[in-house]
């Protein structure tokens, strides 16, 4: 195949706007290439993007779609020759969600938190969005198994629970979402900051981090873990004390050593 003309954007190497043609052989960039010409005049050309992520399938996407059921009545596009029906606005359907994906320009997303119970169902949600590449993350941070092995400072054993549970699950990284948080609230509970105590584990969020993050480093494990908070999904380093900063800085020498 050769693409002809379009402007690309290639910034891992250093192109920014040129001109030219591109050459793919048997699924690769090549220098040069037989068959099929498109025409990307006055096109943009870049590499497909990758959304790290996302929430496409599983558990919490399906419990989206009960709490709006009258959703799916939105966003409907019929079957064509080439594609199926899409319905669904705010959560799409599997099949909306390639599509749309697909039509913004990317080519991978990563599906952000699955439990290890709930596995099975997320890819087969993923085997259904068509057109991108797909993998998930696996949720670690409330296992009684994780903080059974950092109370006892057991990392090797932690490190054999991850790569059983990766593997188990299918998963391609570890995911920290409110470490001990979902456990306290079991019990009506709920831990706002790194070193509260879990409630039967003693053990703080703190610990379950900077354990979770040996054991990643341990395994080499290609994906780095996103930090988390507690109380909710993104970190809010305004509301951390010195501690909660030299953990966070503990945590992140650990993937530069």
């Amino acid at each position: 195949m050769i693409i002809k003309g379009g402007i690309v954007y290639d910034p891992a190497n250093g192109i920014y706007g040129d001109e030219m043609d591109l050459f793919i052989d048997k699924g690769r960039m090549a220098l040069q290439a037989k068959g099929e010409e498109i025409d990307a005049s006055d096109l943009l050309v870049m590499p497909g993007g990758v959304d790290a992520h996302t929430h496409i399938a599983g558990k919490k996407v399906n419990t989206g779609r009960i709490m709006s059921p009258n959703d799916s009545r939105q966003g409907t596009e019929p079957r064509s020759a080439v594609c199926r029906p899409s319905t669904g606005y705010t959560v799409p359907n599997c099949y909306a969600m390639g599509y749309r994906y697909a039509r913004m320009g990317y080519t991978t997303a990563f599906e952000a938190a699955t439990p290890i119970l709930e596995a099975r169902h997320t890819h087969e949600e993923l085997e259904e969005i068509p057109i991108l590449d797909k993998g998930a993350l696996t949720l670690f941070g409330n296992n009684w198994q994780v903080m059974e092995c950092v109370r006892d400072k057991d990392l090797s054993k932690l490190a054999a629970y991850v790569a059983w549970g990766l593997r188990a699950a299918r998963g391609y990284g570890v995911k920290i979402v409110n470490p001990g948080g979902g456990e306290a609230w079991g019990f009506g509970a709920n831990v706002k900051g790194v070193n509260d105590p879990v409630p039967s584990f003693d053990v703080t969020p703190a610990e379950i981090i900077t354990s979770l993050a040996k054991a990643n480093e341990m395994l080499h494990l290609p994906h780095s873990i996103p930090p988390p908070k507690n109380g909710s999904h993104c970190t809010n380093i305004w509301a951390m004390d010195e501690r909660n900063v030299a953990m966070v800085i503990t945590i992140i020498s650990l993937f530069f050593t």
